[in-house]
């Protein structure tokens, strides 16, 4: 996973790899995903209040991106 922000966090857990960004006013967020082991991924975007705000369909490679 590639993120483009302010800083960047996150953990691993349930077979899901789960990353946090800040986003400044103007910037914006990338999130590129490939699959690992023949699994497919999926990708999704939530703002501070829970709200899925980007997001892709399950495939081999996959991409979001938030413009703030």
């Amino acid at each position: 996973m590639m993120l483009r922000d302010t800083g960047v966090g996150g953990y691993d857990g349930e077979g899901a790899r789960v990353m946090w960004a800040a986003m400044l006013p103007g910037g914006w967020i990338l999130a590129t995903i490939t699959a690992i082991d023949d699994v497919p991924v999926s990708c999704r975007i939530w703002d501070t209040s829970g709200r899925l705000v980007a997001s892709s369909a399950a495939e081999w490679m996959t991409q979001c991106r938030v413009d703030g």
